[in-house]
């Protein structure tokens, strides 16, 4: 059972999107639930979490003023190398993160627009690059990991896609152009609950491939397994260099 998919703000499941005019949608949005024979949508643009942005800026700043308060509290009482070596530490972990805080905010409050749309020409998202990622062009789409956070794009590497960069960047980025785009949904604004739904109900509506049955190499999967270990391995280093040393040294120095 279906109800009219109309223009009521009130009820508007995909704000920024415009309709066909005889578009419906059914109660749940579930993957058994859609009929994608009769398109819903003819494009959805995903916009910044604003509310999730403030969250992380406020936290990242109140750790890096706990750490620096320890610092301060604590007011030098000699050259010992373990008290130099924790306030080295927590120094290293107040700057990592007022840097961390002040990227995030600059790169996502002041974003105007849509970050990332989805429409019947292709997948754009404007941070990866100017140009559409064309369904003619996309052979699989392949989520990262259980969430839906992270979206992986397999782009047929023989054919050059479009560019708006000039021509140095273009030149420079030439060095990855077999490399895989990745959306990251992290500080998107979630349209159903469900980030991967968000992205997988329009993904398969548009898409000239079918997403299920879309055979996987054992390539692809490599390449998979590498990017989640690469970006472990980075969100581990800013744990341990940002926080973990931090909030070791800065509690010696409190109760030392």
């Amino acid at each position: 059972m279906v109800n009219n998919f109309t223009r009521n703000p009130s009820d508007d499941r995909y704000p920024g999107a415009t309709r066909r005019h005889t578009a419906t949608l059914p109660r749940s949005i579930t993957p058994g639930a859609m009929d994608l024979a009769t398109p819903l949508i003819d494009r959805v643009a995903f916009h910044i979490d604003r509310l999730r942005v403030i969250g992380t800026v406020t936290g990242l700043f109140g750790l890096a003023a706990l750490f620096a308060y320890s610092v301060v509290a604590h007011p030098a009482s000699g050259t010992g190398s373990i008290e130099l070596i924790a306030r080295l530490l927590t120094g290293t972990g107040v700057i990592v993160l007022i840097s961390t805080a002040t990227v995030v905010g600059i790169r996502n409050l002041f974003w105007r627009g849509p970050v990332v749309t989805i429409d019947e020409r292709g997948v754009h998202d404007r941070r990866i690059g100017a140009h559409i990622l064309p369904w003619h062009h996309i052979q699989d789409i392949r989520f990262l990991d259980e969430s839906g956070g992270r979206i992986g794009i397999d782009v047929d590497a023989t054919t050059a896609l479009p560019s708006r960069h000039s021509p140095l960047v273009a030149a420079l980025r030439l060095r990855r152009r077999n490399t895989m785009p990745i959306i990251d949904t992290f500080f998107l604004r979630s349209i159903c609950g469900n980030r991967m739904l968000d992205f997988l109900i329009p993904m398969t509506a548009f898409a000239h491939i079918d997403l299920a049955e879309t055979p996987i190499c054992p390539e692809a999967l490599r390449r998979d397994a590498q990017s989640a270990r690469r970006h472990g391995h980075r969100i581990a280093a800013f744990a341990i260099i940002a926080i973990l040393l931090p909030a070791v040294a800065s509690g010696y120095l409190l109760v030392a």
